[in-house]
């Protein structure tokens, strides 16, 4: 699972909902971002909590 912080949607199917999620993630990821000098992306895995096993 991808998690985008910005690209969400309200639609009234799921269909459209799913169209929504696809161009606002394309858009997102075509978007380039300026870092500063010496700036460092970090990515950091977090494990899913004990309790989302259970669901």
């Amino acid at each position: 699972m991808v998690d985008l912080p910005g690209v969400n949607a309200q639609e009234k199917t799921k269909t459209e909902l799913l169209k929504s999620l696809k161009i606002g993630a394309q858009e997102m990821l075509d978007t380039e971002v300026a870092f500063e000098p010496n700036a460092l992306m970090i990515t950091v895995s977090i494990p899913d909590p004990e309790w989302a096993a259970e669901a």
